[in-house]
């Protein structure tokens, strides 16, 4: 496979605090990376970084073998983003929004069928909630059908049944050899996502890939009993212990654990990965 994405040696500093350093990372056309850390580990500076709405202080980004610089940015056919909160026009209404994107109505109409838009995709954006304008700006990123998306903490503010839905819409996408960056605060909000996982701390790579080694995981959810049921039933292989623990196996992905217990309303509060 061709890679969609290469980071190479990428440092970036503001007023002498290094944000990100000597970082490197590559992606495959076709796949999805999460990237997961606490506040201000560098993931929102990386997406800005390769969309060069910021420059880098060194290192290069490549963007399907393009050098991409503060001249020669990725054009949205390219890249299609939502990092940190949607761009809106207040006056203007969501389907407005999505025509800036694309001149496709076959486009249009099967983001705003699949990610259930349609009940206020007419109305101005002045009338939206938190959610709607989440969701608006995910599909701004996803409508052009462009072979990178980056996603910055896309989960706020979304129901169990909107993850599932931008789930199904990602793996659809990626079946067609679209790429995705998803960037979230805990593996909690990227399992349901992606399981290919590199952890930032402080603009450094501090593990990578780690759920394809298979962790076991300590979840802490709203209803224990009501998880481990659930768990329980489908197979999961869970490890006898007071706390709520599961071991991932290929046949049984961490991504499926987070599924079931979303789809019966059981919240993840905490996820802790253990070696």
């Amino acid at each position: 496979m061709n890679n969609i994405l290469e980071i190479s040696h990428v440092t970036k500093s503001f007023d002498g605090v290094t944000a990100l350093s000597d970082l490197s990372l590559t992606l495959e056309s076709g796949r999805s990376m999460g990237i997961v850390g606490p506040n201000g580990s560098g993931r929102s500076t990386l997406l800005k970084l390769i969309i060069a709405t910021m420059e880098r202080d060194s290192g290069q980004i490549k963007i399907s073998g393009d050098l991409i610089t503060s001249i020669n940015k990725p054009k949205v056919s390219q890249v299609g983003s939502l990092i940190e909160t949607p761009d809106l026009f207040p006056y203007m209404t969501g389907i407005d929004h999505l025509r800036l994107y694309s001149n496709s109505n076959e486009k249009i109409g099967r983001i705003v069928s699949e990610l259930q838009l349609a009940n206020f995709i007419e109305k101005p954006v002045s009338t939206y909630a938190f959610a709607m304008k989440q969701k608006l700006g995910l599909a701004q990123a996803l409508v052009n059908d462009a072979p990178l998306i980056l996603l910055d903490e896309p989960t706020i503010g979304l129901t169990g049944a909107d993850i599932k839905n931008l789930h199904q819409v990602i793996q659809r996408k990626m079946a067609q050899g679209t790429s995705f960056v998803i960037n979230g605060q805990t593996m909690a909000e990227i399992m349901p996502l992606t399981d290919n996982l590199t952890y930032l701390e402080s603009g450094k790579i501090v593990d990578k890939h780690m759920s394809k080694r298979h962790p076991t995981v300590i979840l802490e959810t709203s209803d224990d009993v009501l998880a481990r049921s659930v768990l329980e039933q489908n197979g999961a292989p869970l490890i006898e212990a007071m706390q709520l623990t599961i071991r991932s196996t290929d046949e049984f992905s961490l991504t499926k654990s987070v599924e079931l217990l979303s789809q019966v309303g059981v919240n993840i509060y905490r996820l802790e990965a253990r070696h």
